[in-house]
């Protein structure tokens, strides 16, 4: 084992020799110093977790056997669970039994084929990397294991468990690129491999340590934050802080905190992982993609590791620098990693996208991050980036040095590069879009080709035309030949053609510009250049916020002539020269005039900026702000500095002391209490009535209670039976009475009273809401509900028909609704009767209860009977009315809003309706035309109806003048009509089926829903006789083709 294993710590525990449940520190074994292992060793022996041989040593290189392992697996995780075991070498008794029991109980152990555990041997790598695997949970990633060289030696049992803990960074390979799964893994690698993998958490007590105290204290135990929205504050953690998996996405809040150890990021998301004021003495690590660390105040981050994707960002407060980053790429670094803190040293180890918004000192990209993207934003300096990689660098930011040893780096125009440098054989940066010759010695094109496009200027309102010529670029972009860009110096005149306007926000002027060619550069063209300039709008949207803050800031101030008339205590008082704050109400501020100045200022600056219509430039009306803005900050000041009265023996004393602690709302279950709205009839309030001795004076009131708004309340002392709707009694109130109809606002006034002299310190009002009930309103729509015909498919010509509409209903306090239950609303099954000109329902069912903005909306369907009969023929939309029987609501089954507006559901539960009517729009034939074909003489018939369903069946028959209604359903001249795009249906017969000169009628019916045969009823029923001779046919009354026959419908 003479292999260095690659140092990666975070904490465990060891063999069967190693483990101690209680032991204590004992002194550092000899044969660990400069071991890489070192550090973790030590920890572990000082928390008496592990110990050495008896000899003072630790042979930190000597194998352990499998029992040892699961004991130290088991005691690390806290697996106490025994499972049931019949390995053929596990006898009961042994002193592993147990530990194999607790290992195959916790899932992560299954033994050999042949019914063996080989307790006695020493586990190889790849075992300890499977039961590692499974004790975490990994998924298998067999294609990581083909990261390293001997992947042949690896077995195939094992190779998805290796690549698994390999990429969480619980086992490593080593130097010469292989994992050497078959050799015995040595008592550091276990010691540290099972650190890595528990993150600290054998070194958790019994529960958690999520300190919330606000006194400062230290704790020797790692600590774990297992649960969204923890602060931690006030702590010092000689160990390790782990924010953990299960927090998930949530947010966690570190402040003043002093971390000795790792600050360990498994959870957390896009919400923060906030760090205030803390100190991190060891590392921080983020092993959870997408987590938002956010640093503010004097936190100190020493080291910060990046393995997964993630985004730093800091507050205003926040005046440090991360000593070092590191991407380190252990995890998937595809997606993008934002960093805006600045650092001393940012290192990229492996290929990943950044998007960097923090000063960087050292910017380092190593071999391994070749194809890297980072984005250096606006305004962000990087003094150093040395590249070992092929990048690509963008952004508008700046880079002082860029150092590159290695070929195809890129960067923006837009990036700001002061100066390039390149080493070992590589070819110079290049602009993106540009070309480059090879080698640190190549020389970059000195041809100037133009001038690059000129932006247009805008200048401030009112800036004068010389002014302005100031404002214009001082230098512009040269195109270079070969797709750079130079800066060149710039003069500015106007064109003589310009007439410059500072206030004409609308004209282009244009300035005409000469540039310097730059030294070293070559250029034959013309060195004029053009831009276009003109006056911004004038922005009066600072002086209008400043304003509005003045205002407000005035509106605290009150001028009063004497300090009687000082009372309240959100306002400061203006008072005259000489009063004493024993003058004054206790607790209501006051400025003497002489020193009101500050107010005096801003009230004339108010008035001068009210009157300010017109500017004649940008920089007046920002002085005025400026000048509103000061004053505004004097007399906040000033109302911040105001002293106090003293006097506790003034009205509004008294009254303040009443209305903030007597008869404050929130301190009573009182009839004008918020929690007590809305005031139910039949219920009795508290209103207080007796004496009080008034805090901090010599004063004693009794209070005398009026109400306004309503006849329904009474003001009274109340019977034994009165309680309000908690249930509570008291002796004095208001009794609320039945009869409101609607939600009504009152006005409790209290009239306090000086005990003693019985004078009127003054009065108080209360505002309350007196409540109603969920009702039917005696408002239905006037509109009877029409129902429409269902087609159910069938094919029966008599069968049941279905019909269904939308019953609307009116509920006073449907406003305080927010949803409802389907099976809210009920009515009869069915409704039966025996007037002949309405229908019957033989079912009834409500399908649906929506919401509305009157009340509810009720979908019901009923069934009916064959409709037969006949329709008037005046009647546009023939129906009959049906009724549905026994409405009613169950109260209970509605929701609603969390603000009622002073409705609530009747204590009953149930709202009966009277019977509704409602019309059944039965579908009818409404009129058929006929032609002949000109050709054949086959005659077509073409029949129009109303409230027809789309699917229904209609059949067209004719019979001889001498066959009855009952012999219909035989007549051989019977066919399905056709449904035409226009909503009317079509049929055609062949001439041959009608016997020439016969005269035939025309029935009509439709099979789904079913009617009964119809026919035209008028008084000379039309017939059809085909006409033997012209192989046409002719009607009774009008032959020749199109005849047309209207009329009404008739039920046979």
């Amino acid at each position: 084992m003479g292999k260095n294993f690659i140092n990666k710590l975070l904490p465990l525990a060891l063999t069967a020799a190693m483990i101690v449940p209680s032991v204590p520190a004992m002194a550092a074994p000899s044969d660990i110093a400069g071991h890489w292992a070192e550090s973790v060793i030590t920890q572990w022996q000082s928390k008496g977790l592990i110990q050495g041989y008896e000899d003072g040593t630790f042979k930190p290189g000597n194998t352990i056997t499998r029992a040892e392992f699961v004991t130290l697996m088991n005691n690390a995780k806290g697996f106490w669970s025994e499972g049931s075991i019949n390995f053929s070498d596990v006898k009961n008794g042994s002193w592993f039994y147990s530990a194999v029991a607790r290992a195959v109980a916790a899932g992560y152990v299954k033994g050999y084929s042949d019914g063996s555990f080989k307790p006695n041997n020493t586990i190889t790598r790849a075992e300890a990397a499977m039961m590692i695997a499974n004790t975490a949970k990994l998924s298998a990633n067999e294609a990581g294991a083909y990261r390293f060289t001997d992947i042949g030696s690896i077995p195939a049992w094992a190779r998805g468990s290796v690549g698994a803990v390999v990429a969480a960074g619980y086992m490593t390979g080593y130097p010469d690129g292989s994992f050497d799964a078959n050799a015995s893994i040595s008592r550091a690698e276990a010691v540290s491999s099972l650190n890595r993998m528990l993150c600290g958490t054998a070194y958790q007590p019994t529960q958690p340590t999520t300190p919330t105290t606000d006194t400062t204290k230290t704790t020797s135990d790692d600590v774990v934050i297992e649960d969204k929205g923890t602060t931690l504050k006030n702590q010092t953690v000689d160990g390790n802080v782990t924010i953990a998996k299960s927090v998930g996405n949530g947010d966690v809040t570190l402040r003043n905190v002093t971390i000795k150890g790792d600050l360990i990021v498994k959870g957390g998301g896009s919400n923060t992982v906030t760090l205030e004021d803390v100190d991190v003495r060891g590392k921080v690590r983020l092993l959870k993609e997408g987590v938002h660390l956010h640093l503010a105040g004097d936190t100190d981050i020493r080291k910060l590791l990046i393995d997964l994707a993630a985004r730093i960002t800091q507050s205003s407060s926040y005046k440090d620098e991360i000593d070092e980053i590191i991407l380190a790429g252990d995890g998937d670094l595809n997606k993008t990693t934002r960093i805006d803190v600045p650092a001393k040293q940012l290192r990229i180890e492996n290929q990943a996208d950044l998007i960097l918004g923090g000063d960087v000192e050292k910017l380092i990209v190593d071999e391994d991050a070749k194809g890297a993207e980072i984005e250096i934003k606006k305004g962000t300096t990087v003094n150093e980036l040395n590249t070992d990689a092929k990048i690509k660098l963008t952004g508008k930011g700046r880079i002082d040095l860029l150092d590159v040893s290695a070929s195809g780096v890129t960067y923006d125009k837009n990036l700001d590069v002061r100066k390039k440098d390149t080493s070992n054989g590589a070819t110079a940066p290049k602009e993106n879009g540009s070309t480059s010759a090879g080698g640190s010695s190549s020389t970059a094109s000195k041809e100037i080709t133009g001038a690059a496009p000129i932006e247009d200027v805008k200048v401030p309102y009112g800036t004068s035309g010389v002014e302005a010529l100031t404002l214009l670029p001082k230098t512009i972009k040269l195109n270079v030949k070969g797709g750079t860009t130079v800066d060149a110096a710039t003069t500015w005149t106007w064109d003589e053609s310009v007439s410059f306007d500072p206030t004409n926000t609308t004209a282009k002027h244009t300035a005409n510009g000469t540039f310097t060619v730059p030294p070293g550069y070559t250029y034959s063209g013309s060195t004029a250049v053009t831009v276009t300039v003109s006056v911004k709008e004038l922005d009066k949207t600072g002086l209008e916020a400043a304003l509005t803050a003045a205002k407000t800031q005035q509106s605290q101030f009150e001028k009063v002539t004497d300090a009687t008339q000082a009372t309240k205590t959100d306002k400061i008082y203006i008072v005259p020269d000489g009063t004493d704050a024993s003058a004054i109400t206790k607790d209501v501020k006051f400025v003497l005039k002489p020193n009101a100045t500050a107010y005096d200022k801003l009230k004339t600056t108010i008035t001068k900026a009210e009157a300010a219509t017109a500017f004649a430039s940008q920089a007046e009306c920002n002085n005025l702000t400026a000048e509103l803005t000061a004053a505004t900050k004097a007399a906040k000041e000033l109302a911040d500095s105001a002293p106090k009265g003293t006097n506790t023996t003034t009205d509004a004393y008294i009254l303040q002391q009443v209305k903030n602690e007597l008869l404050n709302p929130d301190k009573g279950d009182y009839a004008y209490s918020s929690h007590m709205q809305p005031l139910k009839p039949g219920y009795a309030y508290w209103l207080y009535n007796g004496y009080y001795s008034v805090p901090n004076s010599s004063v004693g009131v009794s209070i005398e209670w009026s109400v306004s708004g309503s006849d329904k309340v009474t003001i009274r002392n109340t019977d034994e039976s009165d309680k309000d709707s908690n249930g509570y009694h008291y002796g004095y109130g208001a009794k609320i009475a039945d009869g409101t109809t609607t939600p009504t606002p009152v006005t409790f006034t209290a009239t306090v009273k000086n005990s003693m002299t019985q004078k009127e310190i003054g009065t108080i009002d209360y505002t309350a809401l007196i409540g109603a009930p969920i009702s039917v309103s005696a408002n239905q729509p006037s509109t009877v509900p029409q129902f429409t015909v269902i087609s159910d498919g069938t094919s029966s010509s008599t069968g049941a028909t279905k019909f269904t509409g939308v019953v609307p209903i009116t509920l006073n306090g449907a406003e305080a609704i927010t949803d409802v239950s389907d099976g809210c609303v009920t009515m009869d099954a069915q409704s039966t009767l025996s007037d002949s000109s309405k229908v019957s329902f033989s079912h009834i069912s409500v399908d649906k209860v929506e919401k509305s903005d009157t009340g509810l909306n009720v979908t019901v369907t009923v069934t009916t009977g064959a409709i037969g009969g006949v329709w008037d023929e005046n009647s546009p939309y023939p129906f009959k009315e049906g009724i549905l029987p026994n409405i009613s609501i169950d109260t209970s089954k509605l929701q609603l809003k969390e603000n009622t507006l002073g409705w609530y559901l009747p204590t009953d539960n149930t709202l009966k309706l009277k019977d509704m009517t409602v019309e059944v729009l039965t579908p009818a034939f409404t009129k058929v035309e006929y032609a002949d074909d000109p050709t054949t003489g086959n005659p077509t018939f073409t029949i129009q109806t109303q409230n027809m369903p789309e699917n229904a069946k209609v059949e067209v028959a004719l019979e001889k003048k001498d066959v009855g209604a009952g012999g219909i359903d035989n007549a051989t001249i019977k066919k399905d009509a056709t449904r035409g795009d226009d909503g009317k249906y079509s049929v055609t017969f062949d001439k041959s089926e009608f016997e020439s000169g016969a005269e035939y009628y025309l029935w009509f019916r439709y099979g789904s829903p079913g009617s009964d045969w119809a026919y035209e009823s008028v008084t000379n029923r039309p017939t059809y006789t085909p006409n033997s001779t012209t192989g046409g046919g002719s009607d009774s009354s009008e032959s020749g083709s199109g005849n047309t026959i209207e009329g009404s419908q008739a039920g046979a």
